[in-house]
């Protein structure tokens, strides 16, 4: 019995201490910045973060910040440095985000899709989308094939090709850091929460046990 309970203490004395230094860390740990969901978030950054806005030149995503009038779009406008804002390709401005603090904006298929190629837990997708965009066929005025290009387009939707292509071509894409490792972890504070309450399950049997022997003692010698 007695090396029972040494074991537990021993036990006790091993997972205290391994709390005691998770705990540290964990309360020592500098909080995590809030992710960037919207523009106005960028904005934030930008001004008060030393955040940099990353546009690709000559596309329609710096012709709106540009062009603007007011609100965000211009407040963001103002705030862009061309010198190091300006990437020739989008791949380049996926890319450049990982070298500092950098904020890259740009239609949401063809990012998600970078994103998906250079490992989606490099990055962080704002939940907020800039632009809606859309694509189509361009046509002459009065041009006969366009009512056949558009119906074409509307059956290719709505049968669901779009977003099978789509996906096959996400498929395609290289995966890196998708997922933890599978035999991959550390010890947080509800492992060791846990060992805790084994370690005080494990006292109570031993002092019970103990208690049960010396009455057992005492009536054996009565």
């Amino acid at each position: 019995l007695r090396i029972v309970i040494f074991s537990w203490f021993f036990f006790g004395l091993s997972i205290y201490a391994l709390y005691a230094g998770t705990l540290t860390a964990e309360l020592a740990r500098p909080a995590f910045e809030e992710p960037i969901d919207s523009l106005t978030d960028a904005l934030e950054d930008i001004t008060a973060r030393g955040y940099s806005l990353i546009v690709v030149k000559g596309t329609t995503n710096e012709y709106i910040l540009k062009e603007a009038d007011g609100g965000v779009y211009k407040s963001m406008w103002e705030v862009f440095d061309p010198t190091s804002g300006y990437v020739d390709h989008y791949t380049i401005g996926i890319a450049k985000v990982l070298t500092g603090r950098y904020v890259y904006l740009d239609a949401l298929m063809g990012s998600w899709l970078q994103v998906v190629k250079q490992g989606r837990l490099n990055y962080h997708m704002s939940k907020e989308n800039f632009n809606a965009q859309g694509y189509g066929i361009v046509c002459t005025s009065g041009s006969p094939f366009k009512q056949v290009f558009a119906d074409l387009l509307g059956y290719i939707a709505a049968a669901g090709l779009v977003h099978k292509w789509v996906e096959d071509e996400k498929a395609k894409l290289p995966r890196y850091m998708d997922s933890p490792k599978k035999n991959s972890g550390v010890i947080t504070l509800t492992h060791l929460q846990a060992a805790f309450f084994f370690i005080i399950l494990g006292y109570i049997m031993a002092c019970v046990t103990f208690v049960l022997e010396q009455v057992q003692h005492g009536l054996n010698i009565l």
